[in-house]
């Protein structure tokens, strides 16, 4: 098995903790931390940027087609849009804080719905 794996981003030493990952194409991994930042690396460069951010850890993260909806341990939902000059962001879902309005997984059902 060894030479298999190669590594493809390296976490600041200071980085808040992973909680959650995808990839949006084959150039660009988004991943979610503790902390609520969601962050788009660049594999080919291995530079990142942190998109977005909210107040509590980020529990699930999927792409498709350019966007990226993310889950909230608060039952925050956000979609989020990659476009050519940014990312564009809307709430589809306030967060409530509460046991049972956590968001532990997001599927796509199909291009157009969540």
């Amino acid at each position: 098995m060894a030479g298999l794996t190669e590594k493809v981003v390296s976490f600041p030493t200071d980085f808040p903790q992973m909680t959650s990952g995808a990839l949006l194409d084959d150039k660009t991994l988004i991943t979610g931390h503790q902390n609520g930042f969601v962050v788009m690396w660049d594999l080919a460069t291995r530079r990142y940027s942190i998109i977005f951010q909210d107040n509590s850890p980020v529990t699930t993260i999927t792409c498709l087609d350019k966007r990226i909806a993310v889950g909230y341990y608060s039952g925050g939902l956000y979609l989020l849009e990659a476009t050519d000059n940014g990312v564009t962001t809307k709430k589809l879902r306030e967060p409530k804080y509460t046991t049972n309005s956590r968001i532990w997984r997001l599927v796509w059902v199909d291009s157009k719905n969540l």
